[in-house]
């Protein structure tokens, strides 16, 4: 009996430091998987710095456009505005506070990822419609400019070549930027899963 009893309060002290071992592993995990969750969103908050930074940019490049072809500054203001209110948003949907994957609770971040999916949709149907009406009005302006008659032939094939070096530039930014969507979607779903996973163990 005696060493039944012993060989039980072995087994019970063994299991007790198992437990412990396995909690401490579960907390390493945890907190591992959260520090990947937050690296994994690190580049989406440069991205929105790098297009913050490029807004002066091209307020500066078009501005001397508008004033050597003639286009209206009415567009010009147009392009900032879209180029301000694109970049806003992506601000606010893309906004996460520093605590949501360190110490947060996990549910409502996997909730807050899954808004932020749905936000960007309507912010890209909201840029595309924006970009369609800025590149109608442009070449609308631009076929005035080139089709005048009062207009020199030096006036003419400028008013074209901005609008051909544009449309070059919508065709080469337009899926760069479809390209960065459908990454930053495919990071929320990533750590998404990677929470379902942690919350399943």
């Amino acid at each position: 009996m005696e060493n039944n009893a012993m060989e039980m309060e072995q087994l019970r002290a063994e299991l007790s430091v198992f437990k412990e071992r396995l909690n401490k592993q579960q907390i390493v995990n945890d907190q591992l998987m959260r520090q990947s969750m937050k690296s994994k969103m690190s580049w989406i908050r440069k991205m929105l710095w790098i297009e913050l930074a490029a807004i002066p940019f091209c307020a500066i490049t078009l501005g001397g456009m508008v004033h050597q072809i003639g286009i209206s500054w009415w567009w010009l203001l147009y392009t900032i505005v879209m180029l301000v209110v694109d970049v806003a948003l992506d601000f606010r949907i893309n906004h996460m506070r520093e605590d949501e994957f360190a110490s947060g609770n996990l549910v409502e971040t996997a909730r807050h990822l899954v808004r932020m999916k749905k936000s960007r949709i309507k912010s890209l149907a909201l840029g595309l419609t924006m970009l369609v009406v800025w590149m109608v009005w442009l070449a609308v302006m631009v076929y005035q400019i080139a089709s005048d008659p009062a207009g020199t032939a030096l006036e003419h094939s400028r008013a074209w070549g901005v609008l051909n070096g544009l449309m070059v530039g919508v065709l080469i930014g337009l899926p760069i930027s479809l390209y960065i969507f459908s990454r930053m979607q495919r990071t929320n779903t990533e750590i998404i899963r990677q929470i379902n996973e942690l919350i399943i163990d």
